[in-house]
């Protein structure tokens, strides 16, 4: 991870401006999200999109510094094996962001807020919230895949709350 003081320097030194300053002190904070899910064994869809929903449209950018400054860091030792395993996470990545978006990185759920309302006689509220956004996790993970598996899936957290 970049500490906070090392960004904040090197942003003096480009002589950015203060909003270009607290973009780049953003993107360098969640440095260590990248380096977590670029060392990840087997990315899984349900990654990509826990991924993009913290570090949003700055993900790819933060994949592309986090690259240049391993292969800066290794220098002389640079070892072939783990860039190419560094790629290839990375383009799994980058696919989910620019060609499978809409499936992975912002799936619609199949279901709304006011149809689980309904159907689980529950007033409207911070729990229909955490409701779509698990049905958009299950999603995008390729758990839910259809309306009927999206209410399937809540008629089994319901059964279980109560």
């Amino acid at each position: 991870m970049v500490p906070n003081a090392i960004p904040e320097s090197i942003a003096r030194e480009m002589n950015l401006s203060r909003e270009e300053m607290d973009a780049f002190q953003k993107m360098t904070s969640k440095m260590s999200l990248v380096e977590n899910i670029l060392r990840t064994s087997q990315l899984q869809r349900r990654d990509a999109y826990l991924y993009f929903k913290a570090t949003g449209s700055s993900g790819v950018a933060l994949t592309v510094l986090y690259l240049g400054r391993m292969i800066a860091r290794q220098g002389q030792m640079f070892d072939p094996d783990l860039m190419q395993s560094m790629l290839e996470r990375t383009a799994f990545l980058w696919d989910s962001w620019w060609k499978k978006y809409d499936e992975i990185v912002d799936p619609k759920p199949f279901v709304n807020g006011d149809e689980i309302i309904q159907r689980f006689d529950l007033t409207p509220g911070p729990l229909v919230g955490k409701y779509l956004e698990l049905l958009k996790e299950e999603q995008a993970a390729g758990k839910v895949t259809n309306r009927e598996a999206a209410f399937d899936l809540l008629v089994e957290i319901e059964g279980k709350l109560h």
